[in-house]
């Protein structure tokens, strides 16, 4: 929710939605543009959660990893239900 209101809300925090508003593109394209962006902040927290694990597992003296079941954990279970939250957020803000 937090990244959500500070992306939709950046250009009023900074005094220039008006500059913004006067832009000659159209509405979707800024906000592709923030979508875009939220999801790779996604993508990339999802990494860095999987490379914090690894680093914490090779730490210990455990170093048979499995990638594959780390990608399939957090991108096809995890990511798809985050991906559902930051929609509801994104609507929200929207919205508001």
């Amino acid at each position: 929710m937090f990244y959500s209101g500070e992306l939709m809300w950046k250009e009023r925090d900074e005094a220039i939605h008006l500059v913004a508003d006067a832009l000659p593109v159209q509405n979707w394209v800024q906000l592709t543009g923030k979508v875009l962006g939220l999801l790779s902040l996604l993508i990339i927290l999802m990494v860095l959660m999987i490379a914090t694990g690894i680093g914490f597992q090779a730490a210990h003296g455990y170093f048979d990893f499995e990638i594959e079941l780390y990608l399939l954990a957090l991108f096809v279970e995890i990511f798809l239900f985050v991906v559902l939250i930051w929609v509801v957020c994104l609507i929200s803000q929207v919205l508001v």
